[in-house]
């Protein structure tokens, strides 16, 4: 990074906005004796510019200090992890950090490392006695994203758009939650090709109906697949909810009607279309 095409104009601006590396011509992680080679190469085009040479002095003073260096590293760290919040609240978090001694005690490189890792925030929300807020998704949300819901301590529902291929234990936060992730090594679409098979294997059909087109549309029904999420969320193992929506079909087969599926629980809602197979297997074989 180099700062020849400068001028004063532009080291006032990056002044203001901190960016003290940029002054200088140097990486963010650039070592002392990188910093003393752009510090003396700076000077050296601004000579005889009073208020610009201040400018590359401050720079200069800021970078080779490792307690000021630390601070302005934490302090564009909490800007960007933290922008939901309001300045004064990160300014007030800043103070809770720099009291914690395991922080205070890092070296540059350490606290750079840190800050880099998945556990940084989790630590600086402990220090701030913020505990997250656990967001349980299956396997098959993790790969492909989803939304998370959760009431508010206002009673406002929030809902929480979680991207696809989200870390185990990743901290998600918006302005008013902090979403710890919990993956949750199941996926809803093998339980419910599990689901197919053992209804298909209890009512003596052949296993070629799987190969169905109304089988597959079944197996991709939006209601059924979040109805497995929500029942592996609550603890149940792949039998149970197997038997579960098993059980409910067979009790609804005798009075449903396709009018009637509107409102239905999410198994029941599949039952016309299972209907439907086992009447086109045997009508039209």
């Amino acid at each position: 990074m180099k700062n020849l095409s400068l001028e004063r104009e532009d080291l006032i601006k990056l002044r203001s906005k901190k960016k003290y590396e940029k002054i200088l011509g140097v990486r963010e992680d650039a070592p002392e004796e990188k910093i003393n080679t752009a510090f003396l190469s700076s000077r050296k085009r601004f000579q005889g510019d009073k208020k610009a040479l201040l400018i590359i002095n401050e720079a200069y003073g800021v970078l080779t200090d490792e307690k000021k260096r630390k601070e302005l590293l934490l302090q564009r760290w909490l800007k960007k992890k933290f922008s939901m919040w309001e300045e004064d609240t990160r300014t007030q978090i800043m103070k809770e950090i720099k009291r914690n001694p395991q922080i205070e005690n890092y070296s540059l490189s350490e606290l750079q490392n840190f800050l880099r890792s998945g556990r940084a925030i989790e630590t600086i929300l402990g220090i701030l006695g913020i505990e997250p807020v656990e967001g349980p998704i299956t396997r098959d949300e993790q790969r492909e994203g989803c939304e998370l819901q959760f009431r508010s301590t206002t009673g406002e529902i929030l809902r929480i758009n979680v991207p696809s291929r989200v870390r185990d234990g990743e901290i998600i936060m918006v302005e008013d939650a902090i979403i710890k992730i919990r993956v949750i090594p199941r996926d809803a679409h093998e339980i419910l090709d599990k689901f197919a098979h053992e209804f298909i294997r209890r009512l003596n059909l052949p296993f070629q109906i799987m190969e169905s087109d109304l089988i597959t549309k079944m197996l991709n029904e939006k209601s059924a697949i979040e109805y497995v999420r929500g029942r592996i969320k609550e603890g149940w193992s792949d039998e149970r909810i197997i038997d579960a929506m098993i059980s409910d079909l067979i009790k609804q087969v005798p009075r449903q009607k396709p009018a009637e599926q509107k409102g239905r629980s999410s198994a029941g809602i599949i039952v016309f279309i299972i209907i439907v197979i086992i009447i086109l297997y045997y009508f039209l074989r």
